[in-house]
């Protein structure tokens, strides 16, 4: 998905980490990986690759962490209807 076609406060579904540039929060692409993702910012007219952040919750040894990292779009894609 492009930049534009991403709103704010909406969920979408984490599909790869090919076009991000991974960095630090690897762990959490592999846990968010096809799974709902909450869509916190975005920057419009960056030439970076991560310019949408995310946030999801994670599991860590029976506690639960608020996570947010930056994504790119074209790693995103819509979350299916619920009709």
């Amino acid at each position: 998905m492009r930049v534009k076609d991403i709103y704010v406060g909406e969920y979408y579904i984490l599909k790869s980490d090919k076009k991000s540039k991974v960095g630090c929060s690897f762990r959490y692409f592999k846990e968010f990986q096809n799974t709902q993702v909450l869509v916190l910012n975005k920057l419009n007219a960056f030439n970076n690759r991560n310019t949408v952040r995310i946030q999801g919750l994670s599991e860590n040894n029976g506690k639960f962490e608020l996570v947010s990292f930056w994504v790119s779009p074209y790693d995103l894609t819509r979350k299916p209807c619920d009709t």
